[in-house]
């Protein structure tokens, strides 16, 4: 299940043939959410994989 959970794909909420765009604005919306506190709940969110951490550090690692 580990390999499911992260999975940076997963954690920023795309799927694998996503534009740079579609990266950036993904990453926007995810780091709008953590300045206010709020939890995002993207369209790949599925309750029956389970929850995860999205924060910016592991935001971070994803992308590099």
């Amino acid at each position: 299940m580990n390999i499911i959970t992260h999975n940076p794909f997963r954690i920023l909420g795309l799927i694998g043939n996503s534009s740079e765009r579609e990266l950036q604005k993904q990453l926007s919306k995810i780091k709008a959410s953590e300045r206010v506190g709020k939890k995002v709940f993207l369209v790949y969110d599925f309750k029956v994989i389970g929850g995860f951490t999205r924060n910016a550090e592991y935001i971070q690692q994803c992308i590099n």
